[in-house]
């Protein structure tokens, strides 16, 4: 005799209709486009022009509380849906989002393209979004702004976690704003690891469950009316199943990374063709085994020219430099034109 088990399947759908005479849409879009020299042997010693990204999003106000975002972004050899959400906000200081968009975890993730002060993003990034703890996903989040002292903002959400046979994962951030201008945050955000294994009685097996931590600060400073700085840093921790067979037990090891980018920017006056010019400096260290002594770093200075508000160009020397293994350190050399309209 054969027994099957059986689960009910819950299903909740939200559905919304925009008829285009009911509904103007707000088209905005972003291309950054670079020649590259890389200095990784593996690369050799041309150079390539390419298109790094391009998106389009569109956006139209359903009412006076309720909005949709749709976002598409292409690379190269790949088009995908980056952005799509509903959001709805039921109070002043209340937003809930249904969809697909970024967790609320890790500032090196939630900074867009845009407002980053390197052309290139920190290494805390590329590990942290790897490990789907940063980065985005279908789910549900809700944003509280209670106009209080030091203007709290508590941001929670559930999500798809990694991969097709995972559990949910939840992330929430708390930001404050101690001085005009100086925002300190911290996030943590949770997961947990499950495949089908005919050998377990239910069929399925899940791993304990693994955290990251994130602290940081974002800060600017209007010197002078044509003057300004930007400094932001964060630290993050957590635990680093990559290379781990967590759903049968082992133990992850930890992770730890930290970032730090300064820039200066000045506005330029009688200047044909320039609107202004910026100079800064990012630094980023990352250990994916605490346990292990091998870590990577990168420093990138970086020049740039503001053509309009809209239009900027970037150089910028990337050195990208091991420690406690035999790898060598190589330098990447990076021109960037960034749009947006």
């Amino acid at each position: 005799m054969c027994l099957a088990s059986f689960r009910p399947v819950i299903q909740y759908a939200l559905a919304v209709a925009i008829a285009s005479t009911a509904a103007a849409f707000d088209l905005s879009g972003q291309v950054f486009a670079r020649y590259e020299i890389q200095g990784e042997p593996a690369y050799g010693p041309a150079g390539e022009f390419l298109i790094k990204r391009a998106s389009i999003a569109a956006g139209s106000e359903l009412g006076s509380n309720l909005s949709v975002e749709l976002e598409l972004e292409t690379r190269p050899d790949e088009v995908y849906l980056k952005d799509c959400f509903v959001s709805w906000s039921p109070l002043d200081y209340l937003d809930l989002t249904l969809g697909q968009f970024k967790k609320p975890f890790c500032l090196a993730t939630d900074k867009s393209n845009w407002n980053m002060l390197s052309i290139e993003r920190p290494l805390t990034h590329d590990l942290v979004s790897d490990l789907g703890y940063s980065g985005r996903s279908p789910g549900f989040m809700l944003e509280l702004s209670v106009p209080v002292p030091l203007r709290p903002t508590l941001i929670a959400g559930v999500f798809n976690g990694p991969g097709t046979e995972s559990e949910k994962m939840y992330a929430a951030s708390l930001t404050v704003e101690p001085l005009a201008e100086i925002v300190l945050g911290g996030a943590v955000a949770g997961m947990r690891l499950g495949e089908y294994d005919p050998a377990q009685p239910s069929g399925y097996i899940v791993s304990d469950g693994m955290t990251a931590f994130s602290g940081y600060i974002a800060a600017s400073r209007q010197v002078t009316s044509s003057t300004e700085l930007r400094l932001d840093a964060e630290f993050v921790s957590g635990r680093n199943w990559a290379g781990a067979d967590v759903v049968y037990g082992e133990v992850p090891p930890g992770f730890r990374s930290y970032w730090v980018s300064g820039a200066f920017a000045r506005r330029l006056r009688d200047v044909p063709g320039l609107r202004s010019l910026e100079a800064g400096l990012s630094w980023s260290v990352v250990t994916p085994e605490t346990g292990v002594s091998l870590s990577e770093q990168v420093l990138s200075p970086m020049v740039g020219l503001g053509i309009t508000s809209s239009a900027r160009l970037r150089f910028s020397v990337v050195s990208t430099s091991f420690s406690g293994g035999s790898q060598d350190g190589y330098t990447d050399y990076l021109t960037e034109l960034a749009v947006r309209f």
